[in-house]
C-alpha cells in the first residue's frame, strides 16, 4: 500500500497478529490515551502509531501490531486525544492592548510597528498558540510588509516553535484601508498593511504581486464602513472577480473579510472561499452559501473575554447571550449544510490569558450558540482543514501528518477541556508533554 506524498508503506498487516517491517534510521513513536476524536471517528483507549512525519497506525490498542523496540511511548491514560487545532482567522504578528486605547489606536500602532518589532511578537505569539495546541493557523493580515511571510520561514525551518502558517501577506481593501476616516496620518500607513484597489486591472496586479512574494492565501477587505457615510465602501463585484481568477490561476484560495450583508452578498457572488466575520450574516443567504459553496467563518469569543478586554466584568451575561444569538445563527446555517469554520480573530494579549487561551475561547463562543461538541472539533480541525487546502491534515488517519495534542478530559462532555492541552505533537515532533518515555 502507499501512504500520502509518494511514501512507501513500510509495514505490513497481519490480520490476527498484527506486525511491521521497520526501518532502524526510522523515528518510531507510539502513543497511548483514554479516548481518541477525530471527524466522527472515536475510539476508546486508542493507539496512534507514528513514523517520522506520519501516522502508520490508528486503532484500538489491544488490536495493535508489534512495535519495534526503540518506538517512544506516550502514555496520555487519561486523556483524549485529537488532530492538532486549526485557527482559520489569526494575527499574530498584532499584539493588541487596552492600555493603548481603542480598536483605531491599536490598529495604527500595528500599522506603524517595525518589521522587526512585528517579527519578536510573530515569535512569541507563534510559541503560545502552539503550546495551546494549534498546529496549523492561517494569518488574515495586519502583518506589517508580509512580515508573516518571514515569520513563516521560521516556522517551517524549526527555528521557532509554532503552528503551521498559511500566510496572507497584505490585504486587498477599498481605499481608506480599514481606518475610519480617510486622514493624512492613516493614508501614510495604509501601504504598510494593505493594497488599495479601486478598479479590476490594478487588483489584479496587487494579487500578482502577493503571488511573486510568496503567500499561501489571498485577503480582501470587502467592506468598510468610513465614519460619517451611509453605508460602507465595498468592492465592486468585476473587482472581486479579477481577485478570484487571478487566484485561481495560481492555485490560491481568496478570504473576504465582509461585515455587512451588502458586503457579504458581493464577496460570494464574486466567488470567494471563505467569508470572515460575517457579522450581518442572515438566514436569507443560506440559497446564496450553499450555491457557492462558500464558507463561512464566525470569528466570537465568550463573555468572560469581551467583559476583560472592555473593563466590564459586570458584563459577562449580556456578552455571553449576544454571542450565543450570533452562534445560534450559524447553528442553523450549519444544520442547513452550510459550510461554516471557526477563526478566533485574537488580537489583544490580556492578563486572563496568553494568545493560545483566548484563541481557544472560539469553541467555548460556538458552545453558547448550542451546536454539538463533535460538530465545533470538527469545525476546529477537519473541516478548517479543508478550507485551507490542507488534505493531511485536520484528522487522525493513517498516511497524514502527525498533528496530534491530547487534551484532559472528554472535550465531548466539556468544551472547555480544549483549552487543558497536556500534549502537542506537530509533524510527528513533540512540543510539548510531560507524560512520555
Amino acid at each position: 500500500m502507499n501512504l500520502k506524498n509518494g511514501l512507501s508503506a513500510i509495514f505490513i498487516f497481519v490480520t490476527l497478529n498484527q506486525s511491521f517491517s521497520f526501518a532502524s534510521s526510522s523515528n518510531y513513536q507510539a502513543i497511548h490515551a483514554n479516548l481518541l476524536i477525530s471527524g466522527d471517528l472515536v475510539i476508546n483507549k486508542p493507539l496512534v502509531i507514528t513514523k517520522n512525519s506520519e501516522i502508520i497506525w490508528v486503532g484500538e490498542e489491544k488490536k495493535a501490531p508489534v512495535l519495534h523496540k526503540n518506538t517512544k511511548h506516550h502514555f496520555l491514560d487519561n486523556s483524549t486525544i485529537l488532530p492538532g487545532l486549526i485557527d482559520t482567522h489569526a494575527h499574530l504578528l498584532s499584539e493588541w492592548k487596552t492600555s493603548a486605547g481603542d480598536i483605531w489606536e491599536n490598529l495604527y500602532i500595528n500599522s506603524t510597528q517595525s518589521e522587526e518589532r512585528g517579527l519578536e511578537i510573530g515569535k512569541s505569539l507563534s510559541k503560545e498558540m502552539i503550546y495551546s495546541g494549534f498546529t496549523t493557523a492561517r494569518v488574515l493580515g495586519n502583518s506589517g510588509n508580509n512580515v508573516d511571510l518571514r515569520l513563516r520561514k521560521l516556522i517551517d525551518t524549526n527555528q521557532v516553535d509554532g503552528p503551521r502558517l498559511i500566510a496572507a501577506g497584505k490585504a486587498l481593501c477599498p481605499p481608506g484601508g480599514q481606518f475610519p476616516r480617510i486622514t493624512d496620518e492613516y493614508s501614510a500607513v495604509i501601504k504598510n498593511d494593505y493594497y488599495e484597489v479601486n478598479s479590476p486591472e490594478n487588483a489584479k496586479q496587487a494579487v500578482l504581486e502577493l503571488v511573486a512574494s510568496g503567500v499561501d492565501v489571498i485577503k480582501i477587505i470587502v467592506d468598510n464602513k468610513i465614519e460619517n457615510e451611509a453605508s460602507p465602501r465595498v468592492l465592486s463585484l468585476d473587482t472581486i472577480k479579477m481577485i478570484v481568477s487571478t487566484a485561481r490561476e495560481n492555485n490560491l484560495k481568496v478570504a473576504a473579510h465582509a461585515e455587512y450583508e451588502i458586503g457579504m452578498r458581493v464577496a460570494i457572488e464574486g466567488g470567494v472561499d471563505s467569508i470572515e466575520h460575517a457579522n450581518d450574516y442572515n438566514e436569507s443567504m443560506i440559497p446564496l452559501l450553499l450555491e457557492k459553496k462558500t464558507y463561512l467563518v464566525p470569528t466570537y469569543s465568550t463573555g468572560e473575554f469581551y467583559a476583560a478586554r472592555n473593563g466590564k466584568p459586570e458584563k459577562i451575561p449580556e456578552y455571553n447571550e449576544f454571542v450565543a444569538k450570533e452562534m445560534r445563527m450559524f447553528n442553523k446555517a450549519l444544520k442547513a449544510g452550510v459550510n461554516v469554520v471557526l477563526g478566533s480573530d485574537a488580537m489583544y494579549s490580556l492578563k486572563s490569558g496568553d494568545r493560545g487561551d483566548n484563541s481557544a475561547l472560539m469553541f467555548q463562543a460556538a458552545a453558547l450558540g448550542g451546536i454539538d461538541p463533535l460538530d465545533i472539533i470538527k469545525m476546529g480541525t477537519i473541516h478548517a482543514a479543508k478550507l485551507l487546502g490542507l488534505p493531511n491534515v485536520g484528522s487522525i488517519n493513517v498516511g497524514n501528518i502527525a498533528d496530534i495534542i491530547a487534551v484532559d478530559g472528554n472535550p465531548i462532555e466539556d468544551i472547555k477541556v480544549l483549552s487543558k492541552v497536556s500534549f502537542v505533537m506537530k509533524e510527528g515532533r513533540v512540543i510539548k508533554s510531560s507524560k512520555s518515555k
